[in-house]
């Protein structure tokens, strides 16, 4: 017996992280239902959608033990019934009441049965309270509607017969693959009514050898002895209507009809597809599989090394001469190329998910304002590397927060503006030269340049009475410690937060320009390179140096004319009849030996920006396993990392935005730089250090 429970044991220890995952996605999809819901209060199938979603994840949970989630979720499930019955009017209250419980069963999950802080058998006592009461006076159950849910283990009794129905339910092979739990169905059932006399079908289950252990072949029979309707039935049904043949039937009536429904089952059991998959043939529910992450990421680094070995392996196979032998290299890198090409798109998910989860934010922040605040959407299908969406969401949650507290007004300072009183946020992401652009707009206030220009001259930022450009004012708002807030709330005005978003996302590479109209409002531009890996780069040298850009980033390469340089390598050349701005890297980081006299001007598109960087010699493109680089060299600026060469050589990767700034002007980075002439309308460009 011990035997037994050690292998519960054991498989409750490795399936219970699975659970967790999926318990996520599926408050997830409460939450985002239940904002939904919001703006469409009597939408049927967001409320079946919203039931389905808690139906799950307290028959998930009853499967693993955790009572104190089934017995929580249970009140839940039940108010959500009553919606969809009708019976329970939507409104902002119910919504809250919804969204609060939904993080409470998040908690739950998270610190287990029994543990501090699980808020003892059913979770936090005033949430249960509210749902009880929001379910009050209102009964869709019949007598006993409000029993709590009963163990899969006791959900069956075996009495006699009473007036009821007779249920009689084929399971489909695939009803575990499409994460469906007879069981937890039996246990809804049992929460308006008793199920009894319960009879499987043995026939049904193969031999030991055939048996597929994810395939379901459940059949039983049993009464049910309740005063719902038929209706009612079906509706629990309807969660399994496409893994489920079922005949419900008055007892009175059962035995008339047996015939007619052994020959219902007998038809869904030959159309039921077949439980093994092979060849192309798949079905949808087999397309996808769960993988961790560390796992992936483990292949992730050992295929960047395989990329350096096979560089190595091909100069080796070019300073050899033998042709066979370059021939078999360049397949391999050929293939080398596309594992890589389809493994990176392995890693790549859309940016709406991220941009989903402030729909929540921007509700209970607006909500706390008192700011009434439409948020919109834009290019949510937009992809990039998952490591950048994990370092990137505190960052953008913090520019969301900033421009619903500073940016966006209430409704009484709109309408007094002659505005409409809603605000509208907008979350917007597309792609770029190799990069992923996200910007976030309001149409707020904008940002008061005389108000941030007073704080600098009482915090000495500014000598008081020198008026900066107008960009430069804009500037200040990333010093670290500078807020013009005139109170400290749990949302700003602590003097923390712009200085650290812009930290982090030059870790990532990237850069942040802000364009403000007073009166009109603010739009934040963060730029970021799709992966932080690998990429397809342009490898360059000069002198012994070598450095590679973004091959997503490079227009062209033309030769090199003379131009006029500063001391610091930053000049002008003309590219049909146009203004270049070009710098030197030999001049720029004071780099030995004597210019090439073939020396080129490799042309860089960074953003809406066109620059050109001149070099000594071109080497092609390399594929570039990206390296950070080491606490000494950090602060170099104009450099976003490293690469490992074939031959071993260290080969540094320009930041083109960084570089471009360089290129621009004598200013330093950081340093804020006007696109407009238009002092209302100006904009700031902070790009990476790094």
């Amino acid at each position: 017996m011990s035997t037994n429970n050690d292998q519960d044991a054991e498989f409750i220890a490795q399936m219970l992280p699975t659970f967790v995952s999926e318990a996520k996605e599926q408050l997830d999809a409460l939450e985002s239902l239940l904002l939904k819901l919001e703006d469409a209060p009597a939408d049927r199938e967001l409320l079946d959608a919203l039931f389905r979603c808690a139906h799950t994840v307290k028959g998930s949970a009853g499967l693993f033990g955790l009572d104190h989630v089934v017995a929580f979720t249970h009140h839940l499930e039940t108010l959500l019934d009553l919606m969809r019955e009708d019976q329970c009017p939507w409104s902002s209250e119910i919504s809250t009441l919804l969204l609060e419980c939904t993080d409470e069963i998040g908690r739950l999950i998270q610190v287990g049965p029994g543990e501090p802080g699980s808020g003892g058998a059913v979770g936090r006592i005033d949430l249960v309270k509210r749902l009880q009461e929001a379910c009050a006076g209102r009964e869709t159950q019949g007598e006993g509607a409000t029993s709590a849910p009963v163990s899969g283990a006791s959900i069956i009794e075996h009495s006699e017969p009473s007036q009821g129905w007779r249920i009689e339910a084929a399971f489909g092979p695939d009803t575990f693959r499409n994460g469906l739990d007879p069981v937890a169905l039996l246990a809804h059932l049992s929460g308006f009514g008793r199920i009894h006399n319960a009879q499987t079908d043995l026939a049904r289950v193969p031999s030991i050898e055939d048996l597929d252990p994810e395939s379901c072949h459940l059949r039983l029979h049993f009464d049910f002895d309740s005063t719902v309707t038929r209706e009612r039935i079906d509706t629990a049904f309807s969660f399994v209507k496409d893994d489920c043949t079922y005949e419900v039937l008055s007892l009175g009536a059962a035995t008339h009809k047996v015939e007619a429904v052994k020959n219902a089952f007998k038809e869904h059991e030959t159309k039921a597809p077949s439980t093994k998959v092979a060849g192309p043939d798949t079905t949808e529910s087999t397309k996808f599989i769960r993988v961790q992450a560390d796992r992936l990421d483990t292949v992730i680094n050992l295929l960047g090394e395989l990329v350096i070995a096979g560089a190595g392996a091909e100069m080796l196979a070019r300073q050899s001469g033998q042709a066979p032998l370059l021939e078999a290299n360049r397949q391999i890198s050929q293939l080398v190329e596309e594992i890589r090409n389809g493994t990176m798109q392995l890693r790549m998910v859309p940016i709406g998910e991220t941009f989903a989860r402030f729909r929540r934010t921007v509700r209970d922040v607006a909500a706390s304002l008192d700011k009434d605040v439409l948020l919109e959407i834009e290019g949510g299908e937009t992809e990039l590397d998952k490591s950048v969406v994990e370092r990137i969401t505190d960052p953008l949650m913090h520019l969301v927060r900033n421009a619903l507290d500073h940016g966006l007004e209430t409704p009484e300072q709109r309408a007094a503006s002659g505005k409409s009183t809603q605000g509208r946020l907008k979350l917007a992401a597309h792609h770029d030269s190799g990069n992923i652009v996200i910007r976030i707009e309001d149409d707020g206030r904008g940002i008061d340049r005389q108000r941030v220009l007073e704080r600098a001259w009482e915090r000495g930022l500014v000598e008081r009475g020198v008026v900066p450009p107008d960009a430069e004012i804009l500037a200040l708002i990333f010093r670290p410690g500078f807020s013009t807030a005139e109170s400290v709330t749990n949302l700003s005005g602590r003097g923390v937060g712009m200085d650290v978003v812009l930290k982090n996302i030059e870790a990532l590479r990237g850069s942040v320009s802000v364009l403000s109209d007073q009166g009109q409002g603010t739009t934040v531009e963060v730029r970021l390179p799709l992966t932080l890996a690998i990429i397809d780069g342009f490898l360059v040298s000069v002198g012994r140096a070598k450095f590679i850009f973004p091959l997503d980033s490079v227009i062209e390469v033309i030769k090199d004319s003379a131009a006029r340089l500063d001391d610091r390598g930053r000049g002008v050349i003309e590219l049909r009849g146009h203004p270049l701005p070009v710098v030197d890297l030999r001049a720029l980081y004071g780099l030995e030996g004597t210019p090439s006299e073939r020396a080129s001007v490799v042309v860089i598109q960074a953003g809406e920006d066109t620059y050109g960087v001149r070099v000594d010699a071109l080497l092609g493109q390399h594929q570039t396993v990206i390296k950070p680089l080491g606490r000494m060299f950090r602060s170099l600026r104009g450099m976003a990392g490293s690469s490992i060469l074939g031959n071993g050589e260290v080969a540094l990767i320009c930041d083109v935005n960084s570089l471009c700034g360089l290129a621009m002007d004598s200013t330093p980075p950081h340093t804020a730089r006007s696109n407009s002439s238009d002092s209302s309308g100006s904009e700031l460009v902070l790009s990476s250090t790094n």
